[in-house]
Formats: C-alpha cells, structure tokens, sequence
C-alpha cells in the first residue's frame, strides 16, 4: 500500500493520521498566502503572520510525518 511499509498489506494507522494533519497544513499555508495578493497595509502584515504561523504548522507536520517514517520504517 505505501512504498518501502515493511508490512505488505498492512497499513499504519499513525502515518495516515500524519499525512492527514500534513495535507491540511499545506492546504491552510496555500489559503493563508494566496488571501495576502489583496492585502495592503495593516491587513496585509495580519495576513503575513497567520501565513507564517501557517507555515510553521506545516513544517511541524512534515518533520512529524518524516519522523515517524523513520522510526516506524513505513
């Protein structure tokens, strides 16, 4: 199912779970920087933080998502 999962036929649970958390970061980092292209000003520097909290959060996923393969070998 997943390639280089040790256990053919069998999926993990976790790292499904980690994908998921994964995938809505980087959907919520696309929404957050496409909405700054019609900011200006104050409006525009809001926009720029919710995008780098965002984007912090969707690093956090990524390395959560690569440890786990790691560790877990999936």
């Amino acid at each position: 199912l997943f390639p280089g999962y040790p256990h053919k036929g069998m999926v993990c649970v976790e790292k499904i779970r980690l994908l998921d958390r994964y995938a809505a970061a980087t959907s919520a980092l696309y929404s957050a920087v496409a909405k700054l292209q019609s900011k200006t000003g104050a409006e525009f520097r809001e926009g720029l933080a919710t995008s780098e909290t965002a984007r912090a959060e969707c690093t956090k996923a990524r390395r959560a998502l690569r440890d786990h393969s790691v560790q877990h070998g999936c």
